[in-house]
């Protein structure tokens, strides 16, 4: 004696099998599943060498952004002062710029002069 079924028949038996068992676990303990989920969803490793938990990182993700955030509110607040500061120390570099070219250009004239001259015409 010989049954055939069809692929359709085949598909449609194994996944009544499917669903009855995954609802036959989710209805015995549901806390206890939820637990699992939770417990599998928090320890599950980022990468397979690493200590470090997917939920790890993505709290430390989380927390830099945050760090991030709040840094760039505290520079919106200071930025008057970073800019005095900032033109407070270029004018006190200028000053020593200005006297280094001046002190380069009276030695380099204490030598020769030297001078090039070009001429074209149109």
């Amino acid at each position: 004696m010989e049954i055939k079924l069809d692929e359709k028949c085949i598909e449609a038996i194994v996944q009544a099998n499917i669903q009855a068992a995954v609802a036959q676990a989710l209805g015995r303990d549901p806390a206890a599943l939820v637990a699992k989920i939770v417990d599998a969803a928090m320890t599950e490793k980022a990468e397979n060498w690493g200590r470090e938990t997917k939920f790890q990182q993505k709290v430390r993700e989380m927390i830099r952004e945050e760090a991030q955030t709040a840094f760039k509110a505290w520079l919106v607040e200071q930025r008057p002062a970073i800019a005095a500061q900032i033109r407070k120390a270029l004018g006190e570099k200028t000053k020593t710029l200005v006297s280094d070219v001046a002190a380069k250009l009276v030695e380099k004239l204490q030598g020769s002069i030297r001078v090039d001259l070009t001429v074209g015409a149109d």
